[in-house]
């Protein structure tokens, strides 16, 4: 399937296998992706750097290519209070959200 995605990295399927933070991202299903023709990427904002180098010498070892997904936490603390409201139109679609806005923290 070409789209542009596939020819600007040489892809067979415009599907990147990529794990949100300390998810699933092993090098068995960073292979298994790319072999069927998109790319996987390693979990690596959760690992010490030990074992991201580990993991990314695996890949390496297979000569497919492959990402590695990392995240740089905000170290700025954010006053919810200077948010700006959460309610209102939803996306310009003409809904609304409804209700009081709550925090949600993924402890």
């Amino acid at each position: 399937m070409a789209t542009p995605l596939t020819s600007a990295l040489g892809l067979a399927l415009p599907v990147l296998a990529a794990p949100m933070a300390g998810g699933p991202g092993t090098p068995a299903l960073v292979t298994a992706a790319t072999r069927a023709g998109g790319l996987g990427f390693l979990a690596g904002g959760y690992k010490s750097p030990e074992a991201l180098t580990d993991e990314i010498a695996v890949m390496a070892a297979t000569g497919l290519p492959f990402g590695v997904n990392l995240f740089a936490p905000n170290p700025v603390p954010v006053d919810p209070a200077r948010l700006p409201p959460v309610h209102g139109p939803a996306g310009g679609r003409g809904g609304s959200l409804r209700g009081q806005p709550r925090r949600q923290d993924a402890a």
